[in-house]
Order: structure tokens, then sequence, then C-alpha cells
């Protein structure tokens, strides 16, 4: 059975924890069993979250009231309240020899059983590289307040492995709530790291895909992680982690929401976020991002139908690409086919459109449209490698939607 715990307080984020159950279950085979362990304050959310999960009969529930125990615990971080500090009691909580930590801002996409099988016979924790603080070029100061002899192991908290059987014999939560009234500059995070500092074990960057480093270059990582490693994470992430002041629930147009409302949009909680966004802003929203919400987009296909006529393909496979595709085609407009750099074997249509490598486009199409729907970090590498390439236009999604779709 895997123990998967998260940590929340308040109405809100007891939804948004639904949210990233749902893509824990979604992901998980269906043999596997799974626990979750719930720490949050006094309010009860159980009704609401045991009817959510209830048709996934491989899962079960506890929560444990954390109450006061961190009342005093220091707090000068705006976007992160008190239940941040909930994982430090873990050890002392759970009963079990292991359990993965999961902030409730993430969707996972992948069977975690996969990590949960990481040998922790000599660590207490495991974890992704905070590539923000390996890099920061004040880190020796950093170190000095955080009380760390170096950040070359010092690890995001939102993803852990806790082998709990160990810190409990060397009394690392008590170790831990010693220290929360310190004012560290990343709070429990930091207290974390110290306490287990030597007994960390380094996870892969695609276990912990933080969208604050979205517009990050390759060199600004310092070999933090492997390069292909990190290609691997942001094309394809085998957990996201919304570490970033601007949540998909918050700006549908922000990195990597689509795979979180792509949760949400079959969720209880639906109308929720929708209703929190603002009719208002959900609509003017919609035409920003290549993902676009079920039901609502009915109420605009209409003004796409003048394109028609418009003879266009696109460049890329991924996400973005294929909801755009469905998009368009949903409202009859059809690519001649979708171009990546590089073709797989078995990749042979995207939402019914054929694939082709880039090899074989045609050099001169003065009727061609070509939009770009990747990654926007890749689209100067791909606009320069279409340099030779003769069309009537070649334009990101973004312009595109922009010109088209005011």
């Amino acid at each position: 059975m895997l123990d998967i715990v998260y940590a929340f307080s308040g109405e809100e984020y007891a939804r948004v924890t639904v949210i990233s159950m749902l893509s824990v279950l979604q992901n998980t085979a269906d043999k596997e069993k799974i626990h979750f362990t719930l720490l949050t304050d006094r309010a009860f959310y159980g009704e609401a979250i045991f009817d959510c999960v209830n048709e996934y009969g491989n899962c079960s529930i506890s929560f444990y009231y954390v109450d006061d125990m961190f009342q005093e615990a220091e707090l000068h971080i705006p976007h992160i309240n008190v239940a941040t500090y909930y994982r430090l009691a873990l050890p002392d909580i759970l009963l079990s020899d292991k359990c993965i930590y999961l902030d409730s801002d993430i969707i996972v996409r992948c069977d975690l059983k996969e990590l949960y099988q990481v040998n922790m016979e000599e660590y207490y924790i495991a974890g992704v590289l905070a590539a923000g603080y390996y890099t920061n070029p004040k880190k020796k100061k950093y170190c000095r307040l955080s009380q760390l002899p170096d950040l070359d192991q010092y690890v995001n908290a939102g993803v852990l492995i806790m082998n709990l059987d160990k810190m409990r014999r060397d009394r690392i939560s008590e170790k831990c709530r010693s220290l929360i009234t310190v004012r560290f500059q990343s709070q429990d995070q930091d207290i974390i790291n110290k306490v287990c500092y030597g007994k960390i074990l380094l996870l892969p960057f695609y276990y912990n895909v933080m969208t604050k480093y979205a517009d990050w270059d390759i060199e600004q990582y310092q070999n933090a992680f492997p390069e292909e490693i990190i290609q691997e994470g942001w094309n394809h992430p085998r957990i996201i982690h919304y570490a970033d002041k601007v949540k998909p629930w918050n700006d549908p147009k922000s990195v990597f929401s689509e795979w979180w409302w792509k949760i949400c949009e079959n969720s209880p909680f639906r109308e929720f976020f929708l209703k929190k966004l603002g009719e208002r802003y959900v609509y003017e929203s919609l035409y920003q991002s290549a993902y676009r919400l079920h039901g609502v987009i009915k109420k605009h296909i209409p003004r796409l139908y003048h394109l028609k006529e418009q003879k266009i393909a696109i460049y890329g496979a991924g996400v973005q690409a294929e909801l755009f595709i469905k998009l368009i085609t949903s409202s009859g407009i059809c690519p001649e086919f979708t171009v990546v750099s590089q073709k797989k074997n078995d990749l042979k249509y995207v939402q019914g459109i054929k694939v082709i490598d880039r090899k074989q486009l045609p050099v001169k199409d003065r009727h061609l449209t070509l939009i770009i729907a990747t990654n926007s970090r890749y689209h100067k590498e791909i606009i320069e490698g279409l340099a030779e390439y003769e069309f009537k236009e070649i334009m990101t999604l973004d312009d595109w939607l922009t010109k088209w779709c005011p």
C-alpha cells in the first residue's frame, strides 16, 4: 500500500488538494492500494472529499487534525500558511515506515509506486534539488542564515519521500519542532534541509518540475541536473508543482495550467473554480491558451467559422498542439498536417491529423500558415530552423490567437 500525505488549511485548499489526489488516483495501477492521510485544521472537509474519491475502490482516507501544534511557527511568506509546517510532525503521526508527502498545488502524471520503491535505507528524505537555491549567487550568505554547510543537497519540500522509521529512531520530528520559532528565510523548508542534512537523497528533476523555473535557459541551471533530464522534465513532467504565486486556478494562462484544468474539468469542483475566476475573466482568457474548458468553448466556436478557408499546419505534437488541434477541428477547421523535429516511428497522428517529420515539410508554400504550438522556450530555435522556408506566415500559437480571436 502507498501512503500519500497532504497538508492544507482552508476550504479552497481542501478543494485544490482533491484535484491533486484525483491526479494520483488516475495515474495509479488499479490493483495498487493507496491510503491518503490529510493533515488539516479543525474544520471538517471530509464529506466533500470522500464524495470525490469514492468511485476509486483502491483508496482510503484518514484525517489528522493538527490543531495548535504549530501556532507559534514563524510565518513571513505571504502566500504560504501554517499548514506548510504540518509535515514536520509526520514521523510522530503516522505508524507506517515510509510515506510520500505532496504539496496540494501539485499534479501527478506518473504511477507513484515508482517513487515509493526508491531505496531509502540510509536516508531521512528524498527530494528534487531546489535549483533556485543551488544557483543562488549569494549562496554563502544563505547558508549562514539557514545554518547549512552548503546547498548542494538542498531540496524543495513540496515532493518528499520520507523514511519515517529512521526519522522516528533519530527523533527528527522533535529536532524540527524545536526550530519553528526561528526566522528562517524559507521557513519549514530550511528546517527540513537543516535537520536532515547529510541524509538527503536527490531525485531526478522530472519528479518535481516547478513552474517558477519555466522561463529558465539550460545554462541557468548551472549543471544542477543533466541537460537531458531537464529536457525530459519539461517535455514529459512526471510531477508538476505550481510552486509560484500564480496558480492555475487563479490564472488559466499560467504554465502547465492545462494539466491542472484537465483534472479539475472532470471533478465536482469545476463550477466552483470557474465561478471563482469569474465568467468574464475566463472568457477573455480562453483565447490566450491552447487549452479550452469543455462547455464554455461552445459559446465561442462560431467566431472561428470564417477561418475554415485558411490553409494551416501545426508545428508540434505535445499537449499544446493536441489541445489546439482538438479545438479547431471541433469547429470544422482542419490543419493540413502537424510537424515535429524528429518523428518517432509510432507517432502517426495527433487528434486525427497526420504527423510529418520536418524533413518532409515543403520548402515553399505561399498559401500555408504554420502555427508553432510548442513550449515557448523552443520558439526561437524553431523559427531560426525555419528561416529557409517560404510560407504565407510562420507564427506562434499566441500570435495566431491574438490575430484571429481577439
